[in-house]
């Protein structure tokens, strides 16, 4: 079924085409080749069955934090010295909305993206069994937003947004606005990738995603 066209998937559905990623090889930015060194981080799209339908966590940023604060975005964060990102994921998700993790199954990632504050980012996909008990830190993350998946995958809540980088460099950005929620940026990139992937389409933006992170780094815009 296609989630592109706003039909329902039953949760059968979206966990069979989850397996799927099992499989798939994701896209990497070819960060050897930039003359700066980003530093890697994972976030986690962490999905579970609620009332008979897929639910997915975001989370908002805390107020006191010095670059995007209260903004929608992803548990996650920066991976540690020889850590995987499947297990930075899993962490920094622990530590900042409170899941246990010996209730979640990880299937595998989406794409690279990369962030602005010099990070590039791997999407990590995972279920959680049961439904997940939220506790936030107040620090790094004031709320848990709770969606679910078909709102996230209706075409009247997407949008895009074209952001000139300078000369003839634009970047198109996703916009989804769901239950009064506004998420943009990397977040909104990532879960729509999400959402495409498990409509049966693979979008593959990592080529769009690489000319936009080279100019930014060829021309000292992201340090």
């Amino acid at each position: 079924m296609r989630f592109g066209l706003g039909e329902v998937m039953d949760v059968d559905s979206v966990r069979a085409r989850l397996e799927e990623l099992r499989e798939r090889r994701a896209d990497t930015l070819a960060v050897e080749t930039l003359p700066i060194a980003l530093r890697e981080a994972a976030v986690l799209l962490l999905l579970w069955e609620q009332y008979g339908e897929v639910w997915l966590a975001l989370t908002r940023r805390g107020s006191a934090l010095r670059t995007h604060a209260g903004d929608v975005s992803l548990p996650g964060g920066v991976c540690e010295p020889g850590e995987t990102v499947e297990a930075a994921a899993l962490r920094e998700a622990v530590e900042e909305i409170g899941i246990d993790a010996r209730q979640v199954t990880v299937f595998g990632r989406l794409d690279d993206a990369w962030s602005s504050a010099g990070h590039r980012i791997v999407p990590v996909v995972a279920w959680y069994y049961g439904v997940p008990r939220f506790h936030v830190d107040g620090v790094e993350v004031s709320q848990v937003i709770e969606l679910v998946l078909p709102e996230l995958a209706d075409p009247a809540n997407h949008g895009v947004k074209t952001v000139p980088l300078g000369g003839n460099i634009a970047y198109t950005d996703d916009v989804l606005r769901c239950s009064g929620v506004t998420i943009i940026g990397l977040t909104a990139d990532i879960v729509v990738d999400l959402v495409h992937w498990l409509d049966g389409r693979d979008r593959r933006r990592v080529p769009e995603r690489m000319l936009g992170l080279q100019y930014l780094a060829q021309t000292g815009r992201m340090k």
